[in-house]
């Protein structure tokens, strides 16, 4: 069985635990084995450390080329 979890980034932490980040964008299919439902761990890629506990309750596809620049309360841009 796959370890369900997630990292993100040691800046984005803050904004995960304070529940203002509640969407990810992910590149490729690593994490097809998610589905709807399911609980994970979550860690700080920086330093490794698990730091909550997350439900996946929506997944989409889309193309990175689809994603608006500006997406108002974005936390991340893409170019």
């Amino acid at each position: 069985m796959e370890q369900k979890n997630i990292g993100f980034a040691t800046e984005l932490v803050p904004l995960v635990k304070n529940r203002t980040k509640v969407l990810t964008y992910r590149l490729g299919d690593k994490y097809n084995f998610l589905r709807i439902g399911d609980i994970i761990d979550v860690f700080n890629s920086g330093t490794g450390e698990i730091f909550g506990k997350l439900k996946i309750i929506k997944k989409e596809r889309t193309n990175f080329v689809s994603l608006p620049l500006n997406r108002g309360e974005a936390r991340e841009l893409f170019f």
